[in-house]
């Protein structure tokens, strides 16, 4: 189990705040036309991923699983932020996303379900930890 306090040590030491794809850097929908970078109010997708697990922290505890807060990631480009950052390989799905034009929470939780798993997360998360 990664906790919470594992997974914001971990995101905080991420050396890129953002996706390489400048529109993935939004909350609005992978398809929109009107992408804008840092829709969420957060300077940046590392931020905005810290907020999340603050926020979490606060309300379950730092030892709460981690897997609560991804489960509830409502935004399918944090969610290839994180992928990328974990060296999580995520060029087809952001393919097959963008071309179904899913709302916006509906491409999260396809993101989640189709191509990365909270296994996949944990797994990469525990070879950081063990270096």
């Amino acid at each position: 189990m990664i906790t919470i306090k594992q997974a914001k040590d971990i995101i905080s030491n991420f050396t890129n705040p953002n996706n390489d794809d400048i529109s993935l850097n939004t909350k609005r929908s992978l398809y929109s036309s009107k992408n804008i970078a840092n829709q969420s109010g957060h300077p940046n997708q590392k931020e905005h991923l810290l907020h999340e697990l603050s926020g979490a922290q606060e309300k379950y505890g730092a030892g709460h699983d981690f897997k609560v807060v991804y489960n509830h990631i409502h935004s399918a480009p944090l969610q290839f932020y994180l992928a990328n950052q974990l060296g999580i390989a995520t060029d087809k799905a952001e393919a097959e996303i963008r071309q179904q034009q899913l709302p916006m929470m509906s491409e999260a939780k396809k993101f989640r379900d189709n191509y990365l798993s909270y296994v996949e997360v944990e797994e990469a998360m525990n070879r950081l930890i063990k270096g």
